[in-house]
């Protein structure tokens, strides 16, 4: 009886000190030991080293300010460009409304007289009537040359080809010359002192002139039976004229 109790007790015992060795063991195998430091293995990362990476390590908030700085020099220096195209795109148009003026003044160029005086002037050569109408046409043209030069800024061809050869059309020259009949503007142009005569400075060698005869010193009157008072009448006439014309 008391031989088979201990019996019963030796094998609980055992098996109890068995259990408690086995859980010891597989303990071990869960956590290693600290004087043994665990190996890296190929392919994995260990949990409590933070991956390596190429580039350096940057403070975001940092980056995220850099970033922003260089959105507002960018904007910046975009602004100053616009403004600089803009004061570019005024200047030359600036240029462009002046060069039309010195155009027009080449065309049409103004009297130094006031006109008190040129009315004074007009007055000892034709008679009032006369001088009121050489001035009303004068004003006229006046008035079309500002609708010229303003109508050429607002559409945009103030100094292109169009605007020249409508500046050469827009002439009082032609309205006057009408007015007064050849003997009355030629009378006009020598009262106020302006070139009624074209005299031949110099020929071209075996030109059309130069085979004509044309000297040096010759006076040109007329051109295809039209009064020649002006260099530029004559340029018109030779334009207007065909290759191996005779004239």
């Amino acid at each position: 009886m008391y031989v088979g109790k201990y019996l019963i007790f030796v094998v609980g015992m055992s098996v109890a000190i068995a259990g408690m060795f086995g859980f010891s063991y597989l303990s071990s195998r869960d956590e290693p030991l600290e004087s043994e430091p665990e190996l890296p293995q190929p392919g994995v990362v260990p949990r409590d080293t933070a991956p390596e990476s190429p580039f350096a390590v940057v403070d975001e908030s940092v980056a995220e300010a850099e970033t922003d700085l260089i959105s507002d020099t960018a904007v910046v220096d975009v602004a100053a460009l616009l403004q600089r195209i803009e004061d570019a795109e005024s200047r030359i148009e600036a240029l462009e409304t002046e060069l039309a003026e010195v155009r027009l003044q080449q065309f049409f160029p103004e009297d130094s007289a006031t006109e008190a005086q040129q009315e004074e002037l007009l007055s000892s050569v034709f008679e009032p009537t006369t001088v009121a109408d050489i001035q009303s046409i004068r004003d006229n043209f006046q008035l079309q040359r500002l609708e010229l030069r303003d109508r050429a800024i607002r559409e945009g061809w103030i100094n292109t080809d169009r605007f020249r050869e409508e500046s050469r059309a827009l002439r009082s020259a032609g309205q006057l010359r009408e007015a007064l009949g050849d003997e009355g503007y030629d009378k006009l142009l020598v009262a106020e002192g302006r070139d009624n005569r074209v005299r031949i400075e110099s020929v071209i060698e075996n030109s059309a002139a130069d085979v004509s005869g044309i000297e040096v010193g010759d006076v040109i009157i007329r051109y295809a039976d039209d009064r020649i008072f002006q260099f530029r009448d004559l340029r018109d006439g030779t334009t207007g004229g065909e290759r191996n014309e005779t004239v």
